[in-house]
């Protein structure tokens, strides 16, 4: 849980350098990201794990899976991490009317598709995701995907 915070602290922090200037709340972005996407990645490789040792009657664990499986694995773990962020956000800025109300499915499609895009390209352009340049692909990519799916409505807030 401490690694998922961190990696919502890191999220939100980025995004926050430039909401700052124009969104009122926008020191709350950063606690809410931290909190959303920790709560929604722990959440999710939590159900990961249980859903898939019930499934196949032996643990599972996701960065141990075969790329395909693993991708497939990364859009469910994507999806809910996403939502989980996506409402967590929208609570936060409940005072922005321009912030769209389908927000956490934005932020659910984001990395509901750029979590197993990342995985891809690690897995076969790079050393997957257990090398140092695998992972910074994963994070990379999934910023990416994610921003091109939230930017606008953000910056429509930030107008």
């Amino acid at each position: 849980p401490a690694l998922t915070l961190l990696a919502g602290a890191v999220l939100g922090a980025v995004q926050w350098i430039e909401l700052r200037r124009h969104v009122e709340l926008a020191g709350r972005w950063l606690l809410s990201t931290a909190l959303g996407l920790g709560i929604g990645l722990a959440a999710g490789v939590v159900l990961l794990e249980v859903v898939g040792e019930l499934l196949t009657g032996q643990p599972m664990r996701l960065l141990q899976q075969e790329p395909l499986p693993r991708a497939f694995s990364f859009l469910i773990l994507g999806a809910i991490s996403g939502l989980c962020l996506g409402f967590a956000q929208r609570l936060m800025l409940r005072r922005a009317p321009r912030l769209p109300s389908n927000w956490p499915l934005l932020s659910a499609c984001g990395l509901g598709l750029g979590f197993p895009a990342g995985s891809l390209l690690a897995d076969t352009a790079l050393s997957g995701l257990t090398s140092p340049a695998g992972l910074l692909a994963l994070v990379v990519v999934s910023g990416a995907v994610l921003g091109s799916f939230t930017a606008r409505p953000v910056a429509r807030v930030a107008v």
